[in-house]
């Protein structure tokens, strides 16, 4: 449902189809896409060093897909909450960029729910009531990117569909940094009378390699050296979403949506080890302790048996340097629904809206 600008009390950006894409600008076939450029007060970062990872921040709050980052924006796609169950972080790799239609910044209200201090953002996608026709786009470039979007929306009188994927894949512009994307999105439309109803399906399965910060000598060495890896995001999620609106009369409107989402996510994080030489005065003088210098570190053989680590089997010894491997795993869902009454009927004879809706979402993990 369309409100006036007017009728807001708020401050809220609308962008078009070529800025939508969060810095990799989209357009129509046969159209040159102008330069991406977030709206004000708004910027755009990579801060993990990979173009499908990015983070937005908007008047000095974020909506990043790294664990740790205080959250203040939320975020909706259709009316679905995409901040994630856990940690609320948020995954833009997940939405398909070809199927966006508009993207919606609104300043901060608590109506938004969650996370919304900063202000909400809600992606609207494509159906086949406004996109008919195809569409094939298909890149290459530099670091072996390759990339193929497709996009196809019909129309039968009161119905009508809209199917949308992508494929991205490349090697990174740094040492162990590779990508991939497979996404996919489909949207069944009814409308009739004063009715109409949508039921929308998303599938992401995308892998990320990113880097973390590099020493400056290394970089000065060689432009792709890395400090450590591995470093990587590997998501998968499913969605579906019915959404529907009713005017029942003139002057009132309900609707509403109900939707189901399921996110997995794998993540090892290599980084040096904390692990140091136990006390050379104590009981366990040779061996390797865990950041304590009383704690000893344990190893596990092939075959399963735990044993200590001598200092003595290092290749340099005590000055080998060690690396860990912290591996993250997530699996969660969450599900919810809200719906909402707008009227417009005039109050002594000046035009009113009076807005009452409820919302409720819920997650777990799997």
């Amino acid at each position: 449902m369309r409100i006036s600008r007017r009728s807001l009390a708020a401050i809220f950006v609308s962008l078009a189809l070529a800025d939508v894409a969060l810095g990799q600008a989209q357009a129509p076939s046969g159209a040159t896409p102008p330069a991406a450029e977030p709206p004000p007060s708004a910027t755009i970062n990579e801060a993990l060093g990979n173009a499908l990872a990015t983070d937005l921040q908007y008047r000095g709050f974020s909506a990043s897909p790294l664990n740790g980052t205080p959250q203040g924006l939320a975020i909706y796609q259709n009316g679905v909450r995409m901040n994630e169950v856990f940690g609320d972080t948020m995954n833009w790799d997940l939405i398909p960029q070809i199927a966006i239609a508009d993207i919606v910044m609104m300043s901060n209200n608590p109506a938004f729910g969650l996370n919304a201090l900063g202000g909400s953002v809600n992606v609207i996608m494509k159906d086949g009531f406004g996109f008919q026709g195809a569409t094939v786009d298909s890149r290459i470039g530099s670091f072996g990117h390759k990339e193929v979007a497709a996009e196809a929306g019909q129309r039968w009188g009161n119905w009508a569909t809209y199917v949308a994927g992508d494929w991205i894949d490349e090697n990174g512009w740094r040492d162990l940094s590779p990508a991939s994307a497979k996404r996919a999105y489909a949207d069944l439309g009814v409308k009739g009378s004063g009715a109409e109803f949508h039921l929308n399906y998303t599938f992401a399965d995308t892998f990320l390699g990113v880097v973390g910060p590099t020493p400056v000598e290394l970089v000065q060495e060689r432009r792709a050296n890395v400090f450590t890896s591995p470093q990587s995001f590997d998501n998968r999620m499913q969605m579906v979403n019915l959404t529907g609106s009713v005017s029942v009369t003139d002057t009132l409107k309900v609707s509403g949506n109900t939707y189901y989402r399921g996110f997995k996510q794998k993540r090892p994080d290599g980084n040096v080890s904390e692990a140091i030489a136990c006390d050379p005065a104590g009981p366990n003088a040779g061996l390797l302790c865990f950041e304590e210098a009383d704690d000893v570190l344990f190893g596990r053989r092939a075959n399963g048996s735990v044993v200590n680590v001598p200092i003595a089997s290092l290749p340099n010894g005590d000055q080998t340097v060690l690396g860990g491997n912290d591996r993250v795993s997530v699996d969660s869902f969450s599900y919810g629904g809200a719906v909402q009454a707008v009227s417009k009927t005039h109050l002594f004879d000046r035009p009113n809206q009076f807005l009452l809706g409820t919302s409720l979402d819920l997650g777990g993990r799997g």
